[in-house]
């Protein structure tokens, strides 16, 4: 039995080939060099392959071209290195298209970050609406604060210069009272106790009936008066009131100034009699004199009584009643001083007091009667 024969070479050893194969394989690569020629003058165009009969679009490189021949599986449809010419048209149309869509996104982009940034960095609101914020409400500056209140008070003088309202006198005071009464019978009653041991009273017209017992410009004044009163066990409120502080229809007094004027006489004698009053009849005062103000307060009154007749008929019906009891009120306070104005007594004081508060109730109705 013949033993198999096993060849063996090295990692490296090229296997010895049959001389038959060697010319058959040189044969078949010849045939392919020569079918690859003709092929290659087909694509061509029958042009030869000198230099000088090529034509003028011919770029591609001789020996490109002959490596594609020599190749055993040539692609020759469309390969780099095969004649036909690629759509070089179509790559430059998509080369146009990318350039325009790159610079249309930097234009869009740089005109987006112009208007973000005029809207968050705007340097003056006020003249930009564009502003995030221009539609939020500012805290007004110092400026337009001080604008503000000059129109405010530009326009409260129009209103209160208006033609259709009168702004009277403001009479401020603080009236001492001394009892509270429902019956007519028991206040009257009571004010004339009062009287008798040569204290002022004045009740009210209307209920309910309160007892006023002193008047005092503010409250220091008033608290003078209060002391002397609590002396004798009385019991005392002290009450402020401001007459006149609203306005009144012009249409009710045609002489509107005169009126003022002749207010503004009488609210003066009330404010330089008040005062000295209530001084004399503080606790432990030895006295007061009335003799440095008394020129002063008889000039007010007289022009008071002169020309209350006349601005008597000016008025309204129902506030001649009211104008009347002011005049009898200064006729009660400036008689009891006249007395003796350099050392006035105490009872001549209590009598100024209560002319005074009869002076400052009748106010308050004709100033009502007026609205």
């Amino acid at each position: 039995m013949m033993k198999p024969r096993i060849n063996v070479r090295g990692k490296n050893a090229t296997p010895q080939l049959s001389e038959p194969f060697i010319k058959k394989k040189e044969q078949v690569g010849g045939e392919n060099r020569q079918n690859g020629k003709r092929d290659f003058r087909q694509r061509c165009g029958g042009v030869s392959g000198s230099p000088k009969d090529r034509s003028p679009g011919w770029k591609r490189p001789l020996l490109r071209a002959l490596q594609e021949m020599e190749e055993e599986n040539p692609i020759g449809w469309g390969s780099p290195y095969s004649g036909r010419r690629t759509g070089m048209g179509r790559k430059d149309k998509r080369i146009r298209s990318v350039v325009v869509s790159v610079v249309g996104a930097v234009l869009l982009g740089t005109l987006m970050g112009g208007l973000i940034m005029s809207l968050f960095f705007s340097e003056d609101p006020d003249l930009s609406t564009r502003s995030i914020d221009s539609h939020l409400r500012r805290a007004p500056d110092d400026a337009e604060q001080s604008k503000s209140r000059i129109e405010g008070e530009k326009s409260g003088a129009k209103k209160k210069q208006s033609p259709q309202t009168l702004q009277l006198p403001v009479l401020q005071a603080v009236l001492v009272q001394g009892g509270n009464f429902k019956e007519r019978e028991g206040a009257l009653k009571t004010v004339r106790k009062y009287r008798s041991e040569g204290w002022a009273a004045v009740t009210t017209e209307d209920p309910p009936y309160r007892i006023y017992r002193g008047v005092g410009l503010d409250r220091e004044g008033s608290r003078k008066l209060t002391d002397v009163l609590e002396e004798k066990d009385a019991k005392t409120y002290a009450k402020e009131v401001q007459f006149g502080a609203q306005s009144v229809p012009l249409t009710s007094i045609p002489e509107g100034k005169s009126l003022i004027t002749w207010l503004n006489h009488g609210h003066q004698v009330f404010r330089l009699l008040g005062e000295k009053s209530a001084e004399g009849l503080a606790p432990g005062e030895k006295g007061v004199s009335l003799e440095p103000v008394w020129s002063e307060v008889l000039e007010h009154y007289n022009h008071l009584v002169q020309t209350a007749p006349q601005l008597e008929k000016g008025i309204p019906a129902k506030a001649k009643p009211q104008l009347v009891q002011m005049v009898r009120g200064m006729d009660q306070v400036v008689q009891s001083g006249q007395t003796n104005p350099k050392q006035p007594e105490s009872a001549m004081l209590w009598q100024m007091q209560e002319g005074l508060i009869r002076y400052a109730l009748a106010y308050e109705k004709f100033v009502e009667a007026l609205r």
